[in-house]
């Protein structure tokens, strides 16, 4: 796989949307008329979004297999085969519903996140699972959410290794 540092990428492709936007002050049908060099950053900022679409479809399916190395004895929650959202993670019980808890590394939109989140099965337990899993300590540097239980951003070169020390500590509590 390539080196790709997927944050900077991220940091460019945002400069070249912003740079595009910027010099377009026309009607989008009129964009492309005013200047030919807009038509060529729009194609530079697709194959770049492409690059970085490759590159976090690489490393889901790395970590994917990485994970059933590491916890073989969980199940695996995964979702690879899409461009705009990518995950994978592993489920463990709540109390006598398994699978009921998801700790997993989402992509999505060049972002990446990392946390807990719960399976539909379980919505009317939501608050009580938000509760519990506060007051085991676990959630101190992550921030409370509504699709997620906790959640934390992250960087693409420290993704794998933060998602894998959660479920440790998630599976040692």
């Amino acid at each position: 796989m390539r080196q790709v540092n997927y944050d900077s990428l991220r940091e460019m492709i945002t400069r070249c949307e912003w740079t595009f936007a910027k010099t377009m002050p026309f009607a989008p049908h009129e964009r492309l008329k005013s200047n030919g060099r807009l038509g060529e950053i729009d194609a530079c900022v697709k194959h770049l979004r492409r690059i970085g679409n490759n590159y976090c479809s690489e490393l889901m399916n790395k970590w994917s297999k990485q994970l059933s190395k590491d916890f073989p004895n969980y199940k695996k929650c995964e979702f690879l085969d899409r461009t705009d959202v990518m995950y994978t993670g592993v489920t463990i019980p709540y109390k006598d519903i398994p699978d009921a808890i998801a700790i997993r590394i989402h992509a999505e939109k060049g972002s990446l996140i990392y946390g807990f989140t719960y399976m539909p099965k379980i919505q009317e337990m939501r608050d009580e699972l938000q509760e519990s899993l506060s007051y085991i300590g676990l959630c101190n540097d992550l921030i409370k959410g509504t699709d997620w239980l906790y959640y934390k951003y992250t960087s693409y070169e420290k993704g794998y290794e933060k998602l894998k020390e959660l479920i440790e500590i998630m599976t040692n509590a």
